[in-house]
């Protein structure tokens, strides 16, 4: 997760495993809700260097540029945004 400094060397996982039995538990991983928001707080891309969003039942919270994370106002939405 955004770490340049220990990366596992090429090999050490199959690629048959890595893209098949092991795929969903990856998913499962970066999905989960402390995780996504971890990854949304510190602009953790997507392998496709898409930004990201930790998208909850009543907020969606997403990563502008440090140090700013942002919550869209919802309709309806009287409350002010926190000010960066």
């Amino acid at each position: 997760m955004g770490n340049q400094e220990y990366v596992l060397e090429r090999g050490v996982v199959c690629d048959r495993c890595n893209n098949g039995p092991l795929a969903p538990g990856d998913g499962e991983l970066v999905n989960f809700p402390p995780i996504a928001l971890l990854r949304a707080e510190r602009g953790l891309p997507t392998k496709q260097k898409q930004p990201v969003a930790a998208q909850f039942s009543n907020a969606r919270i997403y990563y502008v540029s440090p140090p700013e994370v942002c919550r869209p106002p919802r309709l309806g939405d009287n409350e002010p945004l926190l000010e960066p």
